[in-house]
């Protein structure tokens, strides 16, 4: 599905997600300029005020994803990362990530 956004869309917003937890703010002003949203100046400092600090519920060090999982996984990733490079976008490399976690 996400390979096919790429290919057809003709306006697309790439975020990344370590830029989401770098510049949380910054991007999320670049998403609503985006979806052509007003920033919410109550909703964005009460956002600014929670942005740090770990998500609540259990986190899990064991990697849930099967052998199998993990290459459908990165057979995708490398679909999205030449999609978006055609576009002129470089993502990083998830396909790196995936194999030395495992």
């Amino acid at each position: 599905v996400t390979e096919n956004r790429l290919l057809w869309s003709r306006v697309l917003l790439v975020v990344v997600y370590e830029e989401l937890l770098q510049e949380p703010m910054t991007q999320l002003r670049r998403i609503l300029d985006f979806l052509g949203l007003m920033e919410e100046p109550s909703r964005m400092a009460c956002l600014a005020k929670h942005i740090d600090g770990k998500a609540k519920g259990h986190q899990r060090e064991v990697d849930p994803y099967t052998l199998t999982e993990r290459e459908v996984l990165k057979a995708a990733i490398k679909v999205v990362t030449w999609e978006a490079h055609l576009r002129g976008v470089t993502l990083p490399d998830y396909v790196q990530q995936i194999t030395t976690a495992t």
